[in-house]
C-alpha cells in the first residue's frame, strides 16, 4: 500500500501528499455512509410485515435476521446437530415465508 522513497526525501513527501487527498475523500465518504444509516428509522415488525407481503422480498430478510441465531439453538436444542439444526431453521423460515399472509398481527412475528 505504501511506497518506501527514502528516508524524509521531498519525494516520499510528495508522494504522501498526493494520496492525502483520496484518504480524505474516503474518510468522507465512509462518515456520510454512517450517518445515513443512522438517519433511517427503524421499520416495525408490523410495517416489515406489510411490505413483504407487497412483494418485498428483501424486508422478509431483514424481518428474520433478528431471529436467526435464537431459531437456530432452539433447533440445535431439539436435534442435537448442527447441519439438522441448519435444515430444521430453515424450513421454519420457509414456511413462515409461506404462511405470512395469514399473520394476524395480535402477536409478535417471533412467535
Amino acid at each position: 500500500m505504501f511506497r518506501k522513497v527514502g528516508p524524509a526525501s521531498p519525494a516520499g513527501i510528495k508522494n504522501n501528499r498526493r494520496s492525502l487527498p483520496n484518504l480524505q475523500a474516503e474518510r468522507a465518504q465512509a462518515a456520510a455512509f454512517m450517518i445515513s444509516m443512522q438517519a433511517q428509522p427503524e421499520l416495525s415488525e408490523a410495517t416489515q410485515i406489510r411490505l413483504v407481503l407487497d412483494a418485498n422480498d428483501e424486508a422478509f430478510c431483514d424481518l428474520v435476521k433478528p431471529h436467526r441465531r435464537d431459531l437456530y439453538l432452539k433447533a440445535l436444542s431439539i436435534v442435537r446437530n448442527e447441519a439438522d439444526a441448519e435444515e430444521v431453521a430453515q424450513n421454519a423460515v420457509f414456511k413462515a415465508f409461506r404462511k405470512l399472509s395469514q399473520f394476524r398481527f395480535d402477536s409478535q412475528f417471533r412467535t
